[in-house]
């Protein structure tokens, strides 16, 4: 039987694969085993003091225990590696010295960006001042600096001694929300800190680095130019995020329009950009040719430079330095007249990335383009060749229908598992939309070119106004058509894994034509649907109380299977409009019903909800949810006149917007098994009733703190 892949010719795949195992294991185990390095390393003398490896090597009994040994050998170094980038563990982090009197110095890590109310960037902290005391520091924080005139002016590279009051990165507060918190630990964040106006003091000294310091003056150049050239503020932003990979002035609905149309990889600088740039710059390089050997090392040089300032142009994201590191391996190996192998060539970049960021696994970049170039080297050649068409523009769409088919199919588990959804046109909006992009591409990197000449400049960035406009215009009605997008396709971390096995199998027995892989295939399909069985059943018995931890707001969701009733004063409906249909552990929502929760309109009825029918009692402030009686207080009624003889056995009570609410009263009529505090109100009272609770014994829970209250049965 033919092989598919050789592995004999993949030595930086078997590579990778250990060393992958390693980082996941450091990342997703709790336990620090600082003894693995060492146990693994004396296994590693021990053998090497055995004698010679050829002898062992050549002997069929023991070639398995060299490859054993060095599987593990690489697994540890994964470990190790990871372990070591974790910042907060080692004893020179800023954060085991700070206090409230502390002046910190630092380096700003980037250029500041510009929020609504402040300065944003990341900062390395140097050193953390405590009185007489110096202690030097190393790690990472995010930093708000208040607007002014002097904060504008800040850049790369600065170094300030600062008052700053650090704090914990929070939490996703919400079921569903983003976890900020994890995504900035991955990147070793841990602390966020906010420098009023008048705290701090710019030393006349610049740190940074060139090469960096001039990327970002390029870069910035570069911005400044399309926001002049380039009208309409979409139409910016779209080139803005399309040739530098700069997403800050992207509004959600354009994302969402890439997003459920398949083609937000366009926004994302990928390797679509880094191919463009390689294949530009070669042309342009073509006089070296002539000139002998040194010429051609002049040129793979200068190429490989020009792809990494790119890469660095744009920011470093995963995809692009995939790209920009399988560019340098493909120009090394043609350097030194070396045959390459594409799976090679994947597996050594992988490689590269994860020795010098292993955290960079948990990026769903990285995760995405790495599958989505795997499915096209394998996939596209074999999908192609199913068809031959003779008209050669109908052989080109052809072409790049089989590259997108290839990527899709590589990628869809990862984005049913992210992102719960799945573009049901994305071969449609593909077909236009790569080819487009590619052409604004290469007008925006001559308009970079020509961008200190106006009257060209203003000609191009006309062009590429029209040609971004005509592809934000073709993808929104692609995205106006019928069922453009599947919502709700919940996946979990296995459903993920086994839907690349099936994919796997099924690959097998369409190359090989072998029953048995069929079985197997058929056999993960049926485990599959099965747990989705399983799951669609349980589902459908799911019951949950959320009560939100919203700013200023009121929200109270009422879950049963498909369907929720969602409770909501006007800026809690104003704010749950960006609420996920879709939460870890939740059925997906289907449909939600709102009800209008205003204090002027208390306590009348409320309407009766359709969707539950008989299971939910609404008469405020009392409410029933199937057996979870609930008092909902958000005005200053007096519901406890006077002590009653039989108190009424409640499940919860939630405190709502700054009712004057004395528990001490309230606990002459009605007994809680739990006390809600939310965020409506003002953040000194949820601390007094807090305190006031614990002091009477009531089980307290205060969203400011422990975020959403959550429920479920």
């Amino acid at each position: 039987m033919q092989q598919i892949i050789n592995w004999e010719e993949l030595p930086a795949l078997r590579l990778l694969l250990p060393f992958t195992g390693g980082i996941l294991l450091a990342i997703y185990t709790p336990v620090n085993w600082w003894h693995l390095p060492f146990f693994a390393l004396s296994l590693w003398v021990c053998l090497l003091l055995l004698g010679n490896w050829r002898l062992w090597e050549k002997s069929y009994g023991w070639q398995w225990l060299f490859g054993a040994l060095l599987s593990v050998l690489l697994l540890v170094c994964g470990f190790s590696i990871t372990q070591q980038h974790r910042q907060l563990e080692r004893p020179g982090h800023f954060s085991r010295f700070l206090s409230d009197s502390s002046f910190v110095l630092m380096r700003l890590n980037e250029p500041l960006i510009e929020k609504d109310r402040s300065y944003k960037a990341e900062a390395a902290i140097l050193e953390v001042h405590n009185g007489t005391s110096t202690q030097n520091t190393e790690g990472k924080a995010l930093l708000y600096f208040a607007k002014d005139s002097l904060a504008g002016r800040l850049k790369y590279g600065d170094v300030l001694l600062a008052k700053a009051r650090f704090t914990n990165i929070a939490p996703p507060k919400n079921p569903g929300e983003f976890n900020y918190k994890q995504y900035l630990a991955y990147q070793q964040i841990y602390q966020q800190g906010y420098i009023k106006q008048g705290m701090y003091h710019q030393l006349p000294v610049n740190t940074g680095n060139r090469l960096f310091s001039f990327v970002y003056v390029l870069r910035t150049y570069f911005i400044n130019a399309i926001n002049r050239y380039i009208p309409g503020a979409d139409e910016k932003a779209v080139a803005a995020a399309l040739l530098l990979g700069y997403t800050q002035f992207l509004q959600d609905d354009m994302q969402q329009t890439y997003s459920h149309t398949g083609t937000i990889h366009v926004l994302a600088v990928s390797g679509l950009h880094v191919g463009i740039i390689y294949l530009a710059a070669g042309s342009l390089l073509f006089f070296l040719d002539r000139r002998g050997r040194w010429g051609i090392w002049v040129k793979m040089v200068l190429l490989i430079g020009i792809v990494w300032l790119y890469a660095l142009l744009s920011g470093l994201p995963p995809s692009v330095s995939r790209s920009a590191a399988m560019f340098t391996f493909f120009s090394l190996a043609q350097l030194f007249n070396r045959r390459t192998n594409s799976y090679n060539i994947i597996a050594t970049s992988a490689l590269l990335l994860l020795c010098i960021d292993p955290f960079l696994i948990t990026r769903i970049g990285f995760q995405l383009s790495y599958a989505a170039v795997a499915g096209i080297i394998f996939y596209q050649p074999r999908f192609y060749e199913q068809f031959s068409v003779q008209n050669k523009y109908l052989d080109k769409i052809w072409q790049l229908s089989s590259v997108t088919l290839a990527a899709q199919l590589a990628t869809t588990p990862l984005t049913l598992y992210y992102f719960n959804q799945f573009p049901s046109y994305f071969l449609l909006a593909n077909l236009v939309a790569v080819p487009l992009s590619g052409i604004v591409l290469q007008l925006g990197f001559v308009f970079f070119l020509i961008s200190p000449f106006t009257p060209i400049a203003k000609l191009l960035g006309l062009l590429l106004s029209w040609g971004i406009k005509a592809l934000n215009t073709y993808l929104y009605y692609v995205q106006q058509l019928p069922f453009s997008v599947v919502q709700g396709l919940s996946v979990s971390h296995t459903e993920m894994l086994l839907l690349y096995v099936f994919i796997a199998l099924a690959t097998f027995f369409f190359l090989y034509r072998q029953v048995k892989y069929m079985k197997w295939s058929l056999l993960a399909l049926l485990l599959l649907t099965s747990g989705w069985a399983v799951a669609k059943y349980r589902h459908l018995q799911y019951r949950e109380i959320c009560i939100y931890q919203l700013k200023n707001a009121t929200a109270i969701e009422l879950v049963k299977g498909y369907n929720a009733v969602v409770i909501a004063d006007s800026a809690g409906m104003e704010q749950f409009t960006d609420a996920p249909a879709t939460v870890a552990g939740r059925p997906p929502i289907n449909k939600r019903q709102y009800l209008p929760l205003e204090p002027e309109n208390l306590p009348q009825t409320a309407p009766t909800p359709t969707l539950f029918a008989q299971n939910l009692f609404l008469q405020l402030p009392f409410l029933q949810f199937f057996n979870h009686k609930m008092l909902l207080l958000a005005d200053s009624a007096d519901y406890c006149p006077q002590p009653t003889a039989q108190k009424i056995a409640l499940h919860l009570g939630i405190l709502t917007q700054n009712c004057n609410a004395p528990l001490e009263q309230l606990q002459h009529c009605f007994t809680f098994d739990t006390l809600i505090i939310d965020g409506s109100n003002k953040g000194w009272l949820a601390r007094k009733w807090t305190a006031e609770a614990d002091s009477l014994r009531i089980p307290v829970y205060n969203t400011y703190e422990k975020g959403a209250f959550v429920r479920n049965w």
